[in-house]
């Protein structure tokens, strides 16, 4: 688990939003009159981040569009999240990785009390497929100590990061992360690519 880049303390899994690419963004507001987040800060991390607010009436229609139309980053190609939070701050020196499509985590229209708006939160689940020097790599990390990434086990996760044995109170794992875990794969929305394998170069 990677050092939450919004300087909220914790870990979570590789990943974040999809990028909207070349005229997305107006499509989507000629479409469903889309406006951009205001609750994360626009900057060149979060600039053309496919995290954005419209009225309920057009959810189900762009919910529908964002799998048939949608010209944004894909499943099919994961490469920038791992280069930007693993290779280029030097934790790993990967030249291609490999992963499993698992599905698809959707929640339910509900209200977030972290930015208090109504919210519905979408993320695509894949397992990453090591080769025998991959797998190494990630022992030898295990060995070392780093502010920017922690292997958690399966009931840190659940529990958050919370110990109560070691009196260890404080969160250090965002509540997300529990999407990742093998036990919750059979809740995953079925999506058209489900269990496909991707190699892509980083």
């Amino acid at each position: 688990m990677v050092k939450n880049e919004r300087q909220t303390g914790k870990f979570q899994p590789v990943g974040g939003v999809y990028k909207l690419k070349s005229n997305e963004k107006t499509e989507l507001k000629n479409l469903f009159h889309v406006m951009d987040d205001n609750k994360v800060p626009i900057d060149e991390s979060s600039r053309n981040d496919y995290r954005l607010r419209m009225e309920n009436r057009y959810l189900r229609k762009f919910v529908k569009r964002f799998d048939r139309k949608a010209d944004r980053e894909n499943i099919s190609n994961l490469s920038r999240e791992f280069k930007e939070e693993l290779i280029q701050k030097g934790i790993l020196d990967w030249n291609q990785i490999q992963y499993r499509v698992c599905g698809r985590h959707m929640t339910e229209l509900s209200f977030g009390q972290h930015f208090q708006i109504y919210e519905l939160l979408l993320a695509d689940i894949v397992e990453l497929i090591l080769t025998e020097r991959q797998q190494n790599d990630l022992e030898r990390l295990m060995q070392q100590e780093n502010p920017n990434y922690y292997f958690a086990t399966e009931e840190e996760i659940v529990s958050l990061g919370i110990d109560t044995n070691r009196q260890k109170l404080n969160e250090s794992i965002a509540d997300h992360s529990i999407k990742i875990l093998e036990e919750t794969e059979g809740k995953l929305m079925n999506i058209s690519n489900r269990g496909k394998v991707y190699t892509v170069n980083l």
